[in-house]
């Protein structure tokens, strides 16, 4: 399974099936690779674990789940739907808290966060009546209903014995007392003496009392004089009089009056009405002005639907050289049909015409003209200004563009404002951390490339990448100061991964002509330390080749060739006596080889005497070296031949030296830990010697021959002598 990479969550909602279960949370990721590419229909493995108190606190509900990714790398997914393996999620007390989310995804930790916005609404459906602020906590006797007492929620009765709630029909009680006829809950009415009363239906009189047995039914006196009923039932109150001043009770004779209710004709005491819209305009008027309130107003409209409806043609229009629509109502809006008609424009500009005079569509107010949105029909391009400084152009012809800052494009989106460190000309936030990305393809091929930048406060994962989807993050550089090219997690300030290139670094350059002296260099590099208590290893150029398959193996490979002056393949400085310009590590090839030898860089020059004595005293050696116990010192294999250095330092000190080969990894902080020390012998400084022995020795050998050839002349002498005398004695 791919290790994954990154997670995002989306949102928090409270989620509730239609069966009825416990709410739940919902929860939206998107499941990446560790190369950053989106999962898609893959089952991934999901753990949620509810911690209590902080984010270490007690396991109050663990559950898992087992989504498969969509198209998009989407996993949805409801957390209290899983399967539990730790609590209940109906038990869990959303109102202690506070309470954190622990998310494993496809096996790994991605972190601890405070669920900061507690799920009220799963609270809501836990609560208590109780616990409202504004409601008594007394206890409530059976049949009561809560009733506001002024200043808070309390338990009382609803004063009605009907056996219901309803306080529209309440049962009350009719009674009389002498002539005075009153009903509960209600008034009392005095009735004109010497009247005789009789029950009707529904109603029942026994000595002084009236009782209606059937509450629902109209309620009349049979008598003579005159009364009325006013106010709604039940609370209504019976009056002995007319109401009027005519100064009798006759209701046949009543004094009437007329009122008009817009064309509404009205009499009194139930006269009836007439409409007299027909008789007159259906406008009224106040000093000036005109005015319609009663219903719709259409214009080619018979059933207007709205307040004011226009029908067919144009609708409106303003002439002069000033006109303006105003809505005072701040709520007010403009809307339009949702019908056909996708190339019917619902505003045009213009009556006709390609090369209208530029006008502004939609300015701030008549203080502030240059502040709105402005067309110039000529270049057919949109922009938005502010005191008259483009800030938005959209070019809708030709090559359209659009500008930032500026009116004239020079690429599909210009954009030109002066910067500053943080504040650029163009800004991408990331809403989760993740990269944020710009993305560049064609319309040829599928693949792309994605300039990916993330931040982060620490400045390991806060890195800049340069992606293709063939071949993954290509250059990579971290907040570290540390650039990867093929690797995206670059260790050291340059790491280079050549994925089987035959050159991994390739440098070329072609320098102009010149006829001044200067230094030009394919790689340099420069390397120092503060001081320091430590065991630190500067190496300028650090060449390793482990290949045991390979042809040839080179840890450092040097080439100069075609110079009018001097050239150097490799050229290393150590300006220190016990640093070395060159340290390898391994055998060393040179098709030539040349040391500083002027007599200019040289002083207290002797001869070297007692040649033949040190040659004579040299102990040349065979011997092979322990390869196995010093194998990362990568000595030549097989029988060599050469002189020991603790034997050469008795005869020769000046040509050894003490020297150290460092570990390839330290094994201990300390100095014994860093690598090996050893003596190492000039061979080279051992020529002078040999020469100078050999020239001792053919001193020797021509004095010798002198003497042998004196010797040889004395010898024929002494033979001719004895010739001489051996004649003499013959004779």
């Amino acid at each position: 399974m791919n290790r994954i990479f990154s997670f995002g969550l989306f949102f928090w909602l409270l989620s509730s099936s239609l069966l009825g279960q416990s709410l739940g949370l919902s929860y939206q990721a998107v499941v990446r690779d560790a190369n950053g590419a989106i999962l898609t229909n893959a089952s991934i493995p999901v753990r949620f674990v509810i911690h209590e108190g902080n984010s270490t606190g007690t396991v109050v509900y663990d559950e898992t789940h087992t989504p498969t990714t969509n198209a998009y790398g989407l996993v949805n997914l409801v957390i209290g739907d899983g399967s539990p393996t730790q609590g209940t999620w109906s038990q869990l007390d959303w109102g202690s808290g506070p309470y954190f989310l622990h998310v494993f995804l496809g096996g790994e930790d991605m972190g601890v966060q405070r669920l900061e916005s507690v799920p009220f609404a799963k609270v809501a459906t836990d609560m208590q009546l109780h616990q409202l602020t504004d409601v008594s906590l007394s206890l409530a006797a059976p049949g009561e209903v809560l009733k506001w007492d002024g200043s808070q929620w309390a338990p009382a009765t609803d004063q009605v014995a009907d056996s219901d709630a309803d306080p529209a029909n309440e049962l009350q009680t009719l009674s009389l007392s002498g002539n005075t006829l009153s009903i509960t809950n209600g008034n009392s009415v005095s009735l004109p003496a010497g009247t005789s009363y009789t029950g009707g239906t529904g109603i029942s009189i026994s000595g002084s009392t009236i009782t209606n047995t059937a509450p629902d039914q109209t309620v009349s006196l049979a008598g003579s004089g005159a009364t009325s009923v006013t106010g709604t039932y039940p609370n209504f109150t019976i009056s002995s009089t007319d109401n009027v001043n005519d100064a009798d009770a006759d209701a046949s004779n009543e004094i009437q009056s007329l009122s008009l209710s817009g064309n509404t004709l009205s009499l009194s005491l139930g006269g009836g009405s007439v409409n007299l819209s027909s008789f007159g305009s259906p406008w009224s008027s106040s000093g000036s002005n005109l005015f319609y309130n009663s219903g719709n107003v259409g214009i080619g409209d018979n059933s207007p639907a709205a307040t004011l409806t226009v029908g067919n043609g144009d609708k409106f229009q303003v002439h002069g050289a000033e006109g303006d629509v105003i809505f005072t109502d701040d709520q007010a809006s403009i809307r339009f049909a949702n019908a056909s008609g996708a190339t019917q424009p619902m505003i045009q500009m213009f009556t006709s015409g390609t090369n209208n005079a530029t006008r502004m569509l939609v300015g701030h107010s008549p203080s502030f003209p240059s502040w709105g949105i402005r067309y110039n029909d000529t270049s057919d391009a949109f922009t938005w200004i502010g005191a008259n400084v483009p800030v938005l152009h959209v070019q809708l012809a030709g090559q359209q563009r659009v500008g930032i800052g500026n009116e004239s494009p020079e690429a599909k989106l210009h954009v030109s404002t002066n910067s500053a460190m943080g504040f650029g000309q163009l800004k991408l936030t990331e809403t989760q951390f993740d990269y944020a990305r710009i993305t560049m393809n064609n319309d040829i091929h599928n693949n792309f490339w994605d300039i990916a930048a993330r931040t982060d406060t620490n400045l390991n994962n806060a890195q800049f990448n340069i992606y293709h989807s063939n071949g993954g993050d290509i250059f990579s550089i971290r907040a570290t100061g540390r650039v990867g090219i093929n690797d995206a997690s670059p260790s050291f300030p340059l790491d280079v991964t050549g994925n089987g290139e035959t050159r991994t670094i390739n440098a070329k350059n072609t320098l102009p002509a010149t006829n001044t002296s200067s230094f030009n260099y394919g790689v340099i590099a420069n390397l120092s330390q503060s001081p320091h208590t430590g065991f630190p290893r500067l190496f300028n150029i650090y060449g390793f080749s482990n290949d045991p398959d390979s042809y040839l193996s080179y840890g450092v490979y040097g080439f100069a060739d075609n110079a009018s002056n001097f050239n150097y393949g490799v050229y290393g400085l150590s300006p220190v006596s016990n640093g070395y310009a060159g340290y390898f590590s391994g055998n060393v090839y040179s098709t030539g080889s040349y040391l500083p030898s002027d007599a200019a860089l040289k002083s207290y020059i002797q001869p070297l005497t007692n040649g033949l004595q040190t040659v004579l005293s040299l102990k040349p050696r065979r011997y092979e070296y322990d390869t196995r116990k010093y194998e990362f010192m990568h000595l030549p294999e097989g029988e060599q031949y050469g002189f020991v250095a603790q034997e050469v330092e008795q005869l020769l000190p000046a040509l050894t030296r003490h020297t150290f080969q460092a570990y390839d990894k330290p094994l201990s902080d300390t100095p014994e830990g860093q690598g090996l020390e050893f003596k190492a012998v000039n061979y080279i400084g051992l020529i002078p010697f040999m020469v100078a022995g050999m020239q001792e020795q053919q001193e020797i050998i021509e004095q010798q021959a002198q003497h042998i050839q004196t010797q040889d002349q004395k010898i024929l002498d002494l033979e001719a002598r004895l010739q001489a005398i051996e004649s003499l004695l013959g004779q």
